[in-house]
């Protein structure tokens, strides 16, 4: 699912791509994480932020004690004629 936002490319990151906007989809995270960091978030979902190219990318590799094997998401800011449009993971 895309969705498109009327706002620049750093306040979407702001949103969706920071630790501070993960709740959106992933899981609440209090601290900001670069590439290569690991956290467990209060869900217990094990994450590792993959690649973080800031405002564009986002791929993280999340696990959990339930699951068969671990999963990797990615976040997309794409530029769009009104804005931008964010493709969150599936």
């Amino acid at each position: 699912m895309r969705r498109s936002f009327a706002v620049g490319s750093e306040m979407a990151w702001a949103a969706w791509g920071e630790a501070s906007g993960w709740g959106r989809w992933v899981g609440a995270c209090g601290q900001a994480l670069t590439e290569g960091a690991q956290v467990t978030l209060a869900n217990g979902t094990r994450v590792k932020v993959v690649r973080q190219v800031p405002p564009k990318q986002l791929r993280l590799r999340l696990e959990r004690g339930e699951w068969p094997r671990a999963r990797t998401v990615q976040l997309r800011i794409l530029p769009s004629v009104h804005g931008v449009t964010v493709a969150p993971p599936r």
